[in-house]
């Protein structure tokens, strides 16, 4: 990860004037403070998953922009990243209706679905200390804002796949690659369905069940650099939003079944699922 320096824009901020205002308030009326983070990945607001599509290895760019959306001025304003730690900011006061842009942090892409998210905290009291409220009747105030990306592999042809009964199975999981078996399927797909992805394997039954298995394996091979996969991580996610917000589930677990019913190239214990070699085991 490299560091950038942030945005040369700087806010001229005297703190008498901002203290002063802090004070005065909003004449006749109750300051209300509020704080508000806009973090972005390669450009994209990215809230939802998949957010941009970036090559395994290619360069991401995460910028953060802080507004005072309150009527109060802001002190000891703080950024923090989730996944990156602390976030430089040009400056730790604010006025009402400022904003600024903190500094800009590059990664490299990992493989599979990526998510961070920024939070930054903030207190009306400009006599506070370490950030924490001094004054028990002054607000501390905080936002949050999650970004995404998801790391691809260069694509291929197709023609290979790993079933859902390949992927469930536990000496099959050093396979995985960018997801977890504890990785909640809602955060992923972006999509009502309270199981991880590994229960979502383990799952029977019909419509969205079978659709579940089926996803999270179309997911982990296309995110696989062993599966030629016909499809992207994108396109999967894209199929799996479409069938729920439609409620037409069997046509695109039969899509991804089509593919995940290929052969299966990864590493395996033959007789473990199906004895078959270089064949997935066809777990509808």
């Amino acid at each position: 990860m490299t560091r950038t320096k942030f945005s040369d824009k700087r806010l001229a901020v005297a703190a008498a004037s901002a203290l002063m205002f802090s004070l005065s308030g909003v004449a006749g009326g109750q300051v209300v403070p509020s704080i508000d983070i806009e973090k972005a990945t390669n450009g994209e607001d990215a809230d939802t998953p998949t957010g941009p599509l970036v090559l395994v290895g290619d360069l991401v760019k995460w910028t953060y922009q802080v507004t005072n959306d309150g009527d109060a001025t802001l002190f000891f304003i703080s950024v923090m990243d989730d996944q990156l730690g602390p976030i430089v900011c040009p400056t730790d006061t604010l006025i009402p209706d400022a904003s600024m842009d903190c500094e800009i942090v590059m990664g490299v892409a990992e493989p599979g679905q990526y998510k961070n998210v920024a939070r930054v905290e903030a207190c009306d009291d400009g006599d506070s200390f370490g950030g924490i409220c001094a004054d028990p009747l002054a607000n501390a105030v905080e936002d949050s804002d999650p970004s995404h990306y998801f790391g691809e592999e260069p694509g291929g042809g197709g023609g290979e796949g790993c079933t859902p009964g390949y992927w469930k199975q536990p000496h099959h999981f050093g396979s995985w690659t960018g997801y977890t078996q504890d990785d909640k399927f809602a955060e992923v797909f972006g999509v009502p369905y309270d199981k991880t992805l590994l229960k979502a394997l383990r799952t029977g039954g019909g419509k969205e069940m079978a659709l579940g298995r089926h996803a999270v394996a179309a997911l982990l091979n296309a995110a696989s650099a062993g599966v030629d996969y016909a499809f992207s991580a994108a396109d999967v996610i894209a199929l799996v939003q479409q069938a729920w917000d439609s409620g037409e589930f069997e046509g695109a677990k039969d899509q991804l079944a089509a593919e995940n019913e290929q052969v299966c190239e990864l590493g395996r214990n033959p007789g473990e699922d199906d004895g078959v070699p270089g064949k997935g085991k066809k777990n509808k």
